[in-house]
């Protein structure tokens, strides 16, 4: 419980540290990431790490983007679990080539999904094609099930160009009419059919 409890505790002064981004209170926002970065560095314990990469995240400061690139590599899953995750609100030039290569290359499926799920965070046209290559053969269904979710999601909550929202129904299309899955196929057609019954 006290483990549970202290992630809690971190997680929540990265939001604490965002709402000072958000009021302009820069000095706030600083001590509280330089605190988070302090928690990350002096644990070995990964419950802890991981409830201090995701503060990280949650605070959204750009200083903390070469601490959570780094821990990208970490040897330990969570670790990289939480990291890819918590550069959804990183710079997008530095945060979103890396989000790709752990969509693409990390061994861990877990990582893969929080990449995609970093990238479908107010995505653009360069996340939308990464999200669409998820959903290629090579992937495992389940993050393929993923990538289909994601999709539909930013389809059905975000907005975007008309030209993107061409590139997402395609995408969409493409899974329910020639997917080998036939799991595949009935959930983006279901997507498809829910999203027409949005105005």
């Amino acid at each position: 419980c006290s483990t549970v409890l202290g992630e809690c505790v971190l997680t929540g002064l990265g939001i604490a540290a965002s709402k000072g981004l958000d009021r302009g209170d820069r000095a706030a926002t600083e001590a509280l990431v330089a605190q988070l970065e302090r928690a990350l560095e002096g644990s070995a314990d990964p419950s802890r790490r991981m409830g201090a990469i995701l503060g990280l995240g949650n605070a959204g400061s750009p200083v903390s983007l070469k601490t959570l690139l780094r821990e990208t590599e970490s040897a330990d899953e969570w670790s990289r679990e939480a990291a890819a995750f918590a550069l959804r609100k990183m710079p997008r030039e530095a945060a979103v080539p890396r989000l790709e290569q752990l969509l693409t290359q990390d061994s861990a499926e877990t990582v893969r999904a929080a990449a995609l799920a970093a990238l479908a965070t107010n995505p653009g046209p360069r996340e939308d094609r990464a999200i669409a290559r998820a959903l290629a053969l090579e992937a495992p269904e389940s993050l393929r099930r993923e990538a289909l979710t994601c999709l539909s999601d930013v389809l059905a909550y975000q907005g975007g160009s008309a030209e993107m929202r061409r590139f997402r129904l395609a995408s969409l299309r493409q899974v329910a009419d020639s997917d080998p899955s036939e799991a595949m196929r009935k959930a983006a057609r279901e997507s498809l059919a829910s999203l027409s019954e949005i105005p």
